[in-house]
């Protein structure tokens, strides 16, 4: 699937996601800065990677870029969006 917005703000980061309708896998988050690869992490719902997408590209995220990819077959390396952000970098 092409990555389509999913959140996006002026000033700040832009939020993607190439998780397709229906999809009910883990998914997982590529934060990017200066177009770097930064962190990677796995959740086990889209919600919650869209959660976190949101909160990578925000004020306190710091991040330029954050894409949700589903990730079918990894095992998730977080349980929810606020577990990743109480131990992100």
């Amino acid at each position: 699937m092409e990555a389509a917005i999913l959140y996006e703000t002026e000033s700040l980061g832009i939020a993607y996601t190439s998780v397709s309708p229906g999809y009910a896998g883990n998914c997982a988050l590529e934060c990017i800065r200066a177009g770097e690869l930064k962190e990677r992490a796995v959740f086990p719902s889209v919600d919650d990677g869209n959660a976190a997408a949101h909160f990578a590209v925000g004020v306190f995220g710091g991040y330029d870029r954050a894409n949700v990819l589903e990730a079918e077959g990894e095992s998730p390396t977080h349980a929810t969006w606020e577990d990743w952000i109480c131990h992100a970098n």
